[in-house]
């Protein structure tokens, strides 16, 4: 059966939701898709994403001078006239509470990126009216299954796709070490201020290295002041945000990945920086990292908030030229080797978008609007207050 697919997003800024949507949309555009990535946001864009090669994500035209129920029922109509359509509502919840509205021309497939009660709140809030649910990692669907039973059937585990790329040229070993953060520079989930804690570590452990941070956020400025004493010193540097073949020279040219996120899905970044060779080293979480890294294989993972064992691991991999080849090795393997291909990803999201029309939909629950309880109708709110607002009405992270 023939389908339209249309992804939303709110802005396109820099974060792994756009990634995603930006390598999905466009490989089903060249599988021969009618599929597109729409914008909801009004207004101007902080932190820009560069331009994605065979994608232009288009602002939608909602009505001008409307409100905010006027903007979601254009926005349902426009759906509706695209149908046969599977809808991608992603993170956007200002809009994505239309759901239970939509015609059965359309399907609804929410997508959990990150282990975190934003996300819980948007699934639990809008399960009975989803036609499937996607979970990034096996953490997040067993979580999912547990707050969604009656739903169980519909939800699905596809982790994220990376292009394959080329074995890279990797850095010839020596000093300093090369370690490399790259995404977006926020506390909140990616706890980026706690980079003064592991340079200060790798002081006293008496390291020689050199940090690479690529990207942007709103808590640069605030980092950089924490960094200011290495930047001056040459040991800390900021390239802003990158496009991709940018990003994958740096996976390329540096020794270590480091992540030191209170919570993540399946950061592509450690995906990306694995496919190339790039040693990962990152504080534990509960999605995602333990899916990816073997301790002492291809990679480590170390207790949260213990920067001095990263510190030493960091100098170990230093110090042993076999030890960081081998690991940068087994790294790249267990990308190739596992179900992270780009082409994986297409082929399970067609498969799951094909079956969607095999039966009618099975959506159950109110019909009407469910909009998100820490968005008032109407407000304008930054998307990391809502987070936090988020946590109010989720179940405990003990899912």
């Amino acid at each position: 059966m023939k389908y339209s697919v249309t992804a939303a997003s709110t802005w396109w800024r820099l974060n792994g939701v756009n990634l995603f949507s930006a390598d999905l949309i466009s490989g089903l555009a060249r599988r021969g898709h009618d599929a597109e990535l729409v914008l909801t946001r009004l207004g101007g864009n902080p932190q820009p994403m560069p331009a994605f090669p065979g994608l232009s994500p288009k602002p939608f035209a909602f009505p001008r001078s409307s409100c905010l129920h006027t903007r979601r029922m254009a926005f349902k109509k426009y759906l509706e006239n695209r149908g046969p359509c599977v809808y991608l509502p992603n993170h956007d919840v200002r809009y994505s509470c239309i759901s239970p509205l939509l015609a059965e021309s359309v399907r609804t497939v929410g997508i959990i990126h990150s282990d975190d009660p934003f996300h819980y709140e948007h699934a639990r809030r809008l399960g009975a009216s989803l036609d499937a649910v996607v979970c990034v990692s096996s953490c997040i669907m067993e979580k999912t299954r547990r707050l969604l039973p009656a739903h169980t059937e519909r939800i699905h585990f596809i982790p994220y796709g990376i292009p394959a790329g080329e074995p890279a040229q990797r850095p010839q070993p020596g000093h300093p070490l090369k370690l490399l953060y790259a995404g977006r520079l926020e506390q909140y989930q990616k706890n980026v201020f706690a980079f003064k804690d592991l340079l200060a570590a790798l002081d006293r452990e008496k390291v020689d290295f050199r940090l690479t941070m690529a990207g942007d956020g709103i808590d640069r400025k605030s980092l950089e002041k924490k960094l200011a004493r290495y930047m001056v010193s040459g040991k800390v540097s900021f390239t802003g945000t990158l496009a991709r073949k940018e990003l994958f020279q740096l996976y390329a040219e540096h020794d270590a990945f480091i992540l030191l996120s209170r919570f993540e899905g399946l950061p592509i970044a450690l995906l990306e920086a694995m496919s190339r060779g790039c040693i990962p080293v990152a504080m534990r979480t509960e999605s995602g990292i333990p899916e990816l890294i073997r301790d002492g294989e291809n990679g480590y993972i170390t207790a949260r908030g213990d920067f001095i064992s990263m510190a030493r691991i960091l100098s170990h991999i230093g110090l042993h030229n076999a030890l960081r080849s081998s690991l940068s090795r087994q790294a790249r393997r267990t990308l190739l080797e596992g179900p992270y291909g780009l082409e994986n990803m297409l082929n399970s999201y067609e498969a799951l978008f094909a079956s969607l029309w095999e039966q009618r939909a099975q959506r159950a629950g109110a019909k009407k609007i469910l909009p998100p309880p820490f968005l008032p109708p109407g407000s304008w709110t930054r998307p990391w207050d809502m987070l936090r607002k988020a946590a109010r009405y989720a179940r405990p992270p003990a899912l």
